[in-house]
């Protein structure tokens, strides 16, 4: 049963029951009824954490919100796990097999996405009081200690080791601190840094506090005069839908932002490709079902930002809206990354080509083949599609730009040889062969640079000695290189 409820038997041994059940905090009555709550536990006889971690295995799948949201589950004990008083090693380490059994169900259950969109399941975390949490998780009055200790316990209870399923089969796992140690009894520390690490209001959330921020990936410029074209809306929570997610009102009922005069007025600040939000406040805007008045209570930002394909930018499908940085701050700290919405632009390819003296060319091969969703090859059939040759002293800037091409393929350049003579004062590679290097950011970018390099002596390199190809896609956001004849060294992380 989930009823509410804070009993005992007639030996004054507590039953395992709900003391409190979901409790939206819209109110500081609300958090003053949850505090009073805890606080008329009292302890009385054993310590049977298995039936606490099976009541909230169910009080999560009966969550009525059920929204996408981190779900955290927190076991504070001062004692090993039993039912009774035998105290025995059989008992002992029954209970606690099946409380990892129990946290287990909770750790491969209840996932959620976080702000980009990763899968994430629940958390687990374990507080412990005890003299000593290296000593036997159970020592009886005769024969064997149990083998395993209390904190081999508390560790594979928590997500320290996400896939444990009992005492024996704890799987890979390590100290991530998902377990802590009380003993020096600074309990007020330890759940602050719980609270913030689960997104809880681990600090004020509050219009002096909180900022959002975007940063405009790579690919994208702001335009002129974007400080005045962004647009600011507050959209109003409606509900949730059958996936779990909050819902909001469509577009034509949002909210204006107040005038800059005015209360709950939403602040923008341009620097460079960063846009900052502030004077929104999260505290008073929370999302969800209100009981008080039988409805859903709040808003979202809703931030509009132009913005126009950068010159650099190398284009293709699915490409980053956001770069890195992008998220809800408290005092500095991202603490929620925002996921980035993604675009499909033309492929735009730029190639320059260093080291050439005045009058040599190159001599570059261009393939495509069929791209996949997020950019990748959807096979090896590279079929011809053209050839480029940059002159030195013909070529602006050494760069051949080939724009709007086709984003629904992928591409691949190979450089087919240089003009001969062709000589620079750099060194070879380990190998002696002359080294070719493709270069772009993790965000890929124009131009992809090549450059062939001869030894400190002076060595000429021959005409078609060495080729590079360079496989340009949006997989991973980083280009990758394949080595071609004598170039076998040639790569780019």
């Amino acid at each position: 049963s989930l009823a509410e409820g804070n009993h005992r038997n007639n030996q004054g041994y507590n039953y395992t029951e709900v003391v409190k059940t979901w409790t939206p905090v819209t109110s500081e009555a609300a958090a003053t009824s949850l505090k009073s709550s805890v606080n008329e536990i009292q302890a009385g006889g054993a310590t049977a954490i298995d039936y606490g971690l099976k009541k909230a295995n169910y009080l999560l799948a009966d969550n009525a919100v059920n929204r996408n949201s981190a779900k955290t589950v927190v076991v504070f004990t001062d004692g090993v796990p039993t039912h009774g008083n035998a105290n025995t090693v059989s008992e002992v380490e029954g209970v606690a097999d099946a409380a990892i059994g129990e946290a287990n169900t909770i750790k491969a259950l209840f996932a959620y996405q976080d702000g980009e969109g990763v899968s994430h399941n629940a958390t687990v975390y374990t507080v412990g009081v005890f003299e000593d949490d290296g000593v036997s998780l159970c020592t009886p009055n005769s024969g064997q200690p149990s083998s395993y200790t209390i904190k081999n316990y508390m560790d594979y209870l928590s997500s320290n080791y996400p896939e444990a399923e009992n005492l024996a089969t704890p799987e890979e796992g390590s100290d991530k601190g998902f377990y802590q140690d009380a003993s020096g009894g600074d309990l007020s520390s330890i759940f602050r840094a719980i609270a913030t690490a689960s997104g809880g209001a681990g600090a004020s959330l509050d219009a002096s506090s909180v900022e959002a921020i975007d940063v405009v990936s790579q690919s994208f410029a702001l335009p002129d005069g974007a400080n005045t074209e962004i647009e600011v809306f507050f959209a109003p929570c409606t509900g949730v839908d059958s996936d779990g997610y909050l819902t909001f009102a469509p577009q034509a009922q949002w909210i204006p932002n107040p005038e800059e005069d005015e209360d709950g007025h939403v602040s923008i600040v341009i620097d460079g490709n960063t846009v900052t939000a502030s004077g929104f406040d999260y505290s008073a805007e929370w999302c969800g079902p209100d009981e008080s008045v039988g409805n859903y209570h709040g808003h979202k930002l809703v931030l509009l930002v132009p913005i126009e394909m950068a010159d650099d930018a190398v284009g293709g499908q699915g490409v980053d809206t956001n770069g890195p940085g992008s998220g809800i701050f408290i005092n500095g700290k991202n603490i929620l990354p925002f996921k980035s919405p993604d675009v499909n632009l033309p492929t735009n390819i730029h190639i320059k080509k260093e080291g050439l003296s005045n009058g040599e060319s190159a001599v570059f091969t261009i393939y495509r083949t069929a791209a996949n969703e997020d950019g990748t090859p959807a096979n090896s059939n590279w079929a011809y599609y053209k050839t480029v040759i940059v002159i030195s002293g013909v070529t602006p800037e050494n760069t051949v730009k080939l724009r709007g091409l086709d984003p629904n393929y992928a591409y691949k350049i190979e450089e087919a040889g240089w003009s001969w003579a062709y000589d620079t004062t750099n060194p070879l590679d380990e190998n002696d062969q002359p080294m070719a290097e493709v270069t772009s950011d993790k965000l890929i970018t124009n131009p992809f640079t090549f450059t062939n390099t001869a030894n400190a002596k002076g060595a000429t390199i021959i005409h078609a000695e060495s080729a590079v190809a360079n496989d340009f896609t949006k997989s991973g956001k980083q280009v990758g290189v394949d080595s071609k004849t004598t170039a076998p060294k040639a790569s780019s992380k």
